[in-house]
């Protein structure tokens, strides 16, 4: 059923879980008869087959090391560069006139413009100590430089203040899980529980491999903190039956550490969303170890697939699992080794994959992410 309402949907910039959250709440909501406009910078290339409007827009900023330390001093005292008023300036001299803006970031809110404006949040809890905690957790102190160590410190806290300014500030927020909306609430927020919504794939039929396919995935391999290189040592020191698919960037000298475990290892390299789909109806398993993910995108499209998830036991981690029995401590070798035995040899793999895929279903199908949203934007 069509609706008159123009929801603006951004700010796609990037291909991370941002992009993820950007496309799936746009194709939720024109599917269910919205009128959506995805608004993504002009450095992202997007798929010209979208069915609905895409408008590409940038504000120019200096991105020196100064400029960006300024930058973020500024969030201390809630100076905004004014994103989603120039925007709007922007859109309507094209001839949108919006009803309401869905943000993914914080930042892009401007509290003088009058069209209501929505941000979804994730971080959990939302108080200044945890904010440091989560540096704690993804700062490179080992090899980074006291500049970048620095400037990650002042992005952190600004974005403590940022995010508590939205909060006050906007419409409303749309929380991925139920205590984060229930915890803005008792400090007077306009919360919601909204977790984001991915596309679930139809599965006919839940095969049986004679050897399983575990599949673990980020863009760069590398990255410290998603602990690609954990992963693949203890898959490769469980012994278990079975093939390990790597999907994202690394250096060829990262590849030639493990020559000699090709047999068990397989990297495929950097692959879009669309390649990805294939992948994940290829696998059984996916493998998870961040130390810092605000939200797990990637667990979610794993589990619309069909696959059998198994993650640190950390918010949200859990919450999107939702089954202790697949969590494993996050440092913890041995109890992440034995989640892959367990797995590995157990006859009921059809079931488990069939839950993760019901669970996906229940809680993260476009469907239910509509049913919630067009009770808000009214």
């Amino acid at each position: 059923m069509a609706n008159s309402k123009t929801i603006v949907v951004g700010y796609l910039y990037n291909t991370n879980g941002m992009a993820a959250w950007n496309l799936e709440v746009a194709e939720a909501l024109y599917n269910s008869g919205y009128n959506v406009v995805l608004v993504h910078s002009k450095c992202i290339s997007t798929n010209p087959n979208l069915p609905f409007r895409t408008i590409s827009f940038d504000i120019d900023r200096k991105c020196d090391f100064l400029s960006k330390v300024l930058f973020h001093l500024k969030r201390f005292y809630n100076k905004r560069y004014s994103f989603a008023s120039i925007l709007d300036k922007y859109l309507k001299s094209q001839g949108i006139i919006p009803d309401f803006y869905l943000f993914n970031q914080s930042n892009l809110i401007d509290a003088k413009l009058k069209v209501p404006q929505f941000i979804k949040a994730s971080t959990y809890p939302s108080t200044f100590k945890n904010y440091i905690h989560s540096y704690y957790l993804s700062a490179d102190f080992k090899n980074g430089s006291f500049k970048n160590l620095l400037n990650h410190l002042i992005e952190v806290i600004g974005w403590y203040f940022t995010d508590w300014y939205a909060y006050k500030h906007s419409t409303g927020v749309l929380c991925h899980t139920d205590i984060l909306a229930e915890e803005l609430k008792k400090s007077g927020v306009n919360s919601y529980f909204v977790p984001p919504p991915i596309h679930i794939h139809h599965i006919s039929q839940i095969l049986n491999r004679k050897k399983m396919v575990f599949l673990t995935a980020s863009l760069q391999i590398e990255d410290k903190r998603k602990r690609v290189k954990w992963i693949i040592d203890n898959f490769l020191k469980s012994k278990i039956e079975g093939e390990l698919h790597i999907v994202g960037e690394a250096d060829d000298s990262f590849i030639a550490d493990y020559a000699s475990d090709l047999n068990k290892l397989k990297f495929l390299g950097k692959l879009s969303r669309d390649e990805m789909d294939a992948v994940y109806q290829n696998s059984d398993v996916f493998l998870f170890a961040s130390t810092s993910d605000t939200w797990g995108y990637v667990l979610t499209e794993a589990m619309a697939n069909g696959l059998i998830v198994i993650a640190p036991d950390l918010y949200p981690y859990n919450y999107i699992v939702g089954n202790d029995d697949f969590l494993f401590p996050l440092h913890d070798s041995q109890a992440f080794r034995a989640n892959l035995k367990k797995v590995s040899s157990s006859p009921q793999i059809a079931t488990f994959k069939k839950s993760f895929h019901d669970r996906a279903f229940r809680e993260f199908s476009h469907e239910g992410f509509v049913r919630k949203i067009a009770s808000i934007l009214v």
